[in-house]
């Protein structure tokens, strides 16, 4: 059964005030008998010093020897006096605890066994039994106790004030109950009204019709909720509007993907078109041994084939190897601030001996520029390409290698005096196996791998790579990477 939170608040806030009152009424009640015991229990100790103080004031006047003998020939005029005197029924025992007068004899006996002997003791002792308090106190001379006094007290008067207060305070707290309840439900009242207007707005909004959301005009968390509802009901309108766009980008996504699955099936075709060639020539010079085993002079020539068909097959294992991780997996990068001058200073050592074979002049111009990039990755960068200007150069040709910064980018440019890549190749040559006419690289055979796996390392830096021909013949190469 669906409850309203209104009359939930209500008699929650209702509850929590009627334990508040009822724990300050009792508190109140307690300390009202507390008070009236000890006013009560004064008063009692009050008679009983009366009582004694006219005691021995009779002893020290009349000079009385024997108190056994005074206190029962006088007994009954003791007791008629302190009645007249507390207006209270009066009874006197003697040491033995026997009753000797009764100013209201009259009146029922009443047992007093049980406090009997703390009175004969000395104590005094009372005893509330209904409206009626029986208060016994010892009777003494000078030196003394010679008897007990008992007065009987109506407490009828004080037990009346007390429930008095007691119904009171119930009813205070039954009407505080009550209007408490009442004021929170009223008050609470436009509190619901306004949770149910939001609630109409969100079913509006789960069914599809943002248009429907109510705002209200409040200025307290309330107003704010709706103000938020309000603007979800927007952008849930203005993302269902741009839902239908979204569907034309995701059959683009899927013809994509389709690309890609054409793509990785050449890509697989081209690595093992390319992995046959070396392991035929490898099979080729294996037969040739095994057919010739006399001939010296063939097994050199095997072995030489062999071991250069063998190290172009690892480079490209390893190459291929290292593409396929940087576009399928987290390529994971140590980036440290590099001089990028330096870095390349060692490039350049490492290809320098394969330039001078061909007689390449290499001219090199490092401007102080440092990058926040993996040092492989740089050396792997500045290798390739230092490679591809070689193979692709013409001889005695040059290669000239810079860096410096230029726009807030530090700029590695690699040109070379070869014979120019066409229009229609400077995008393709950077696809894996992509090789332009093969003439063009001299002896050397390429594996069509080192500019894809050059432009992946420039991406994975966070730059980029541009391919353009050179006013005097010949191709550059310029590589974009942020500047630390």
């Amino acid at each position: 059964m669906k409850q309203s939170i209104k009359f939930k608040t209500g008699f929650f806030l209702a509850t929590i005030l009627l334990i508040a009152i009822t724990a300050l009424s009792a508190l109140v009640l307690f300390n009202i008998r507390n008070y009236q015991r000890q006013e009560f229990e004064r008063t009692l100790m009050e008679r009983g010093e009366i009582a004694n103080d006219y005691i021995k004031q009779t002893y020290l006047m009349e000079s009385i020897v024997d108190p056994q003998a005074f206190i029962h020939t006088r007994a009954a005029a003791l007791v008629k006096r302190f009645d007249l005197i507390s207006g209270l029924r009066v009874v006197l025992y003697d040491r033995d605890g026997e009753i000797i007068a009764d100013s209201r004899s009259y009146l029922p006996t009443v047992a007093v066994e049980k406090m009997m002997p703390y009175a004969l003791d000395g104590q005094n002792v009372y005893v509330q039994r209904g409206n009626t308090v029986h208060f016994l106190t010892p009777l003494s001379n000078t030196n003394q106790q010679i008897g007990v006094l008992r007065y009987d007290d109506d407490v009828s008067a004080m037990n009346a004030f007390y429930g008095l207060m007691t119904k009171r305070l119930m009813s205070m707290a039954g009407i505080v109950f009550v209007v408490t309840l009442v004021g929170a439900i009223v008050f609470s009242h436009p509190l619901t009204k306004g949770l149910a207007q939001l609630t109409a707005s969100a079913a509006a909004i789960e069914a599809g019709r943002p248009k429907e959301v109510v705002r209200l005009v409040r200025k307290d968390e309330l107003g704010e909720l709706s103000e938020a509802i309000w603007h979800m009901g927007e952008t849930i309108a203005r993302q269902m509007n741009a839902l239908h766009s979204e569907q034309d980008k995701l059959r683009h996504a899927v013809d994509d993907l389709e690309a890609m699955g054409q793509h990785q099936k050449r890509f697989i075709g081209n690595v093992t078109h390319e992995f046959r060639t070396p392991l035929t020539v490898i099979k080729a010079y294996a037969d040739l041994i095994q057919m010739y085993e006399s001939d010296r002079e063939l097994h050199g020539e095997a072995a030489a084939y062999i071991q250069k068909e063998v190290s172009r097959l690892s480079e490209m294992v390893n190459r291929v190897l290292r593409l396929t991780a940087m576009e399928h997996y987290d390529f994971q990068l140590k980036c440290e601030v590099l001089n990028l001058g330096e870095c390349l200073e060692v490039a350049v050592q490492h290809v320098h001996g394969k330039a001078q074979h061909r007689g390449l002049e290499m001219i090199q111009a490092f401007e102080p520029v440092c990058v926040y990039a993996d040092r492989e990755a740089v050396m792997q960068i500045a290798i390739n390409l230092l490679d591809n200007a070689i193979k692709y150069n013409r001889p005695n040709g040059r290669i000239t290698i810079r860096c410096f910064e230029m726009d807030q980018m530090a700029c590695l440019e690699v040109a070379d005096t070869g014979v120019g890549i066409s229009e229609s190749e400077k995008t393709a040559i950077f696809e894996p196996f992509y090789r332009i006419d093969q003439s063009r690289a001299g002896d050397d055979e390429s594996s069509g791998i080192g500019l894809a796996l050059v432009k992946g390392l420039v991406e994975k830096l966070g730059g980029q790579i541009t391919v353009e021909d050179e006013v005097t013949g010949g191709t550059r190469f310029t590589v974009r990477m942020p500047i630390a």
